[in-house]
């Protein structure tokens, strides 16, 4: 917030927007317990909620095709950042 506001820029809400659903195996409570304490709304967007947008806007170019990301980045992770 410190940085948005330093530029002149309000923050109206927030959302992580990936191509994963939330799952045992993917869960999402870091999301919420790092954004708890916001000042605005925070959510997350997964794939479900992508793919009900894509459905629902058929006539919406999205710049990336969700699927073939998702492909992509399950088939070859040498292209995803480390943690240092």
């Amino acid at each position: 917030m410190a940085y948005a506001a330093s530029q002149g820029a309000s923050i109206a809400a927030w959302y992580l927007v990936v191509p994963l659903n939330a799952t045992k195996e993917n869960p999402v409570a870091w999301f919420y317990t790092l954004t708890g304490d916001s000042d605005y709304p925070c959510g997350w967007m997964g794939l479900a909620q992508l793919n009900g947008l894509a459905a629902k806007y058929q006539n919406v170019t999205v710049g990336v095709d969700v699927h073939a990301f998702r492909a992509g980045m399950l088939a070859d992770r040498s292209g995803l950042p480390t943690a240092p």
